[in-house]
């Protein structure tokens, strides 16, 4: 699958999903978690395995797209709110989130990645902000 790392001494990883207001796609969802030296993966991952995306709770972004939010569990589930067979809302949402569980480093792995090419973009970032490397 797809996946981003943070890297160097950085333990955190900046995400933003931005949409325009004209088509709408599947949209993203993805899992991350703290990784391990020994296995490359984290909690509750076994080395050499894929993880289930499957959030705790229902998602409900884009129509309470978080502005910004920083999330400190070891693992959890980010999306743009659709469902694996809905399309996201495309009213020009802005959503962000700063990934920061305290472990170094993190790992971002993509479940679903559909979005508008050129229009709409889901960026990662190799720190807390978004002008850390990308």
């Amino acid at each position: 699958g797809q996946y981003a790392v943070s890297s160097g001494n950085s333990s955190r990883l900046a995400v933003e999903f931005t949409s325009d207001e004209v088509n709408s796609l599947s949209g993203f969802a993805a899992y991350y978690t703290y990784t391990s030296q020994s296995t490359g993966w984290g909690l509750p991952w076994n080395a050499g395995s894929t993880p289930a995306l499957v959030p705790s709770s229902p998602i409900t972004r884009p129509r309470d797209c978080p502005a910004f939010t920083e999330l400190y569990d070891a693992t959890g589930v980010i999306s743009d709110g659709s469902g694996r067979n809905e399309l996201y809302v495309s009213d020009g949402s802005s959503c962000s989130w700063v990934i920061n569980p305290g472990y170094a480093p993190v790992r971002l792995a993509f479940s679903r990645l559909d979005v508008e090419r050129g229009f709409d973009y889901v960026r990662v970032y190799n720190g807390p902000y978004a002008f850390s490397s990308a």
